[in-house]
Order: C-alpha cells, then structure tokens, then sequence
C-alpha cells in the first residue's frame, strides 16, 4: 500500500464515518486517478469524499471523487458563506452527514448567487427570500438525501380548463428564491428525476448530468419549483428531465416551449405537446 493511498483511505473514513483502507483504494481505480486525488489539500479532500457520501445511489470509485474534487476546488472559498454557517450552527451535533453536507452545499449556493444579484434587485427581497431558504432548511423533513417536496402553489384550473399553460403563484421574494437556488445564469437550469421521485436538482452546466454525485437536489426549498414537478412530469410522461427559467418562464429544456408562468400570465399560448426526453 502506497502512502498516497493511506493518506487518502485515512481522509475518506475520518469525513465519512465509512472505514475503507489503502488497499481498497487502490482497487477502485487507476494509480493516475489515486495520484491526481493526492495532489488535493486534506480539506478539499475531505468536503469532496462527505459530498459523495451523501449521494443516494453512489457507486464509489477514484474517478467519482477525483471528480468531486476538482469541482470543490474550483468553488474556492465562498462555500463557507453567511448562509451556510448559520445554517450549520443551529444543527445539532448528532446531525446526519448527509443533512450537514446538503445544508453546507446549498448555503454555499446561495451566498454565491446573492453576491453575482447585488444591484440587480432590492436587498431587502434577496434577504428575504434568503431568509425564506433558512426558514425551510430549518423546518423541512429531510429524507433520503433530500428534503420533501412541498405543497403545490398555483393557479392553474382555468387555464387548465381551457388548455392554457397554468400560473404558478409565487410573490416576489418567492421569486427570487429561483435564482438564489440556481448554478446555471441567465438561463436557471433544474432537473427532476422520473416519477414517482421527481426530485429536482440544481445543474452544474446547460446539459445533462448522469452521475448521482453531479446532483445538488433542490427539492422542498422552492414553491416554484416543487410545484412545476407535476407540469414536467406531465410534459415528459412521467420520465422528468430538464428545464430552464428565465423571466418568469419555465420551459422544456428540449422543446424550448413554455409549459407555465410564474407570478402571472405571459401570455395565452396553449399547453404544448407532451414527450419523453431524448436522452
């Protein structure tokens, strides 16, 4: 066993709580891979092993959390933000794992997006619709590496009615919780997993993301986006996929049409075509 490979078994299992060893190490991927991991601080090293740890469905291997790291890395500093440490102290010290990292990851999210919105909207709706993203961390019931979806809020039987794209209710700070929550600019691009899960996750880049460990899910902190899971469900016969938002417009990531509005009505459009996701 190489000393890189016991630095590295020695990290995971201290972040993790899950022992492995060296050896194992050694045997879930190539010598490049273990190399280019022990090039990281112990730091990087450790929030990058405790992201994948809280990944539902995670197949571990080197390439996984070489991955992990490098996306940590570039993150830099600004994860340890405002939002996340406030968050964070009023967690017990008995606080799941995953609940911690989630908590610590969107925070993180959050105070990155407030600082690249400074001066495009009131300080005080950002605060609040910050406060609102606390408030839910703080109350919501955290199951399964994400938090449970939320009641929907809408105002679409109308509109349903009349074969309409609906309106999703949301004021102006609920509104601004969107891009808060969003890693994707302008375009806000979210995922939801196929049904009956339709957790939804925030993505890293315009495209797909295949690996569990890729997935920041987002779900139970926006009444906006808990509410478009059925319409995207809907929209992709149950299989979910993406979305963007951009100026009060959700639409298929795919098709580019609108499947609702947030806050009111853009328009009097139809309720587009339903299909599954290409990929």
């Amino acid at each position: 066993m190489t000393p890189e490979a016991a630095r590295l078994a020695d990290i995971y299992s201290d972040a993790t709580g899950i022992k492995t060893s060296g050896a194992l190490l050694k045997n879930l991927g190539n010598l490049a891979d273990l190399q280019a991991l022990a090039a990281f601080d112990d730091a990087v090293l450790r929030d990058s092993a405790l992201a994948l740890s809280g990944r539902r469905g995670f197949g571990f291997a080197l390439s996984g959390w070489l991955e992990a790291a490098h996306r940590r890395s570039r993150r830099g500093p600004a994860h340890q933000g405002q939002t996340s440490a406030s968050l964070l102290a009023a967690l017990p010290s008995t606080a799941d794992r995953r609940l911690r990292w989630t908590i610590e990851e969107i925070g993180g999210y959050v105070d990155e997006s407030a600082l690249r919105m400074r001066g495009r909207h009131p300080q005080s709706l950002v605060e609040a619709a910050k406060a609102r993203i606390v408030e839910r961390v703080q109350t919501g019931e955290f199951v399964h590496g994400a938090f449970a979806r939320r009641q929907p809020k809408w105002r679409r039987y109308a509109a349903t009615a009349a074969g309409l794209i609906p309106t999703i209710s949301a004021d102006d700070i609920e509104q601004l919780i969107v891009p808060l929550l969003s890693l994707t600019h302008p375009e806000a691009q979210f995922s939801y997993r196929r049904a009956p899960s339709g957790q939804v996750f925030a993505s890293w880049m315009n495209g797909f993301h295949r690996r569990d460990e890729e997935r920041v899910y987002v779900t139970g902190l926006s009444d906006v986006l808990d509410t478009a899971t059925t319409l995207v469900q809907d929209h992709r016969e149950g299989m979910g996929g993406r979305i963007f938002i951009n100026q009060g417009r959700v639409a298929c990531a795919e098709c580019r049409r609108p499947i609702a509005w947030i806050g009111s009505a853009q328009g009097d459009e139809c309720v587009p075509a339903t299909h599954r996701p290409s990929r």
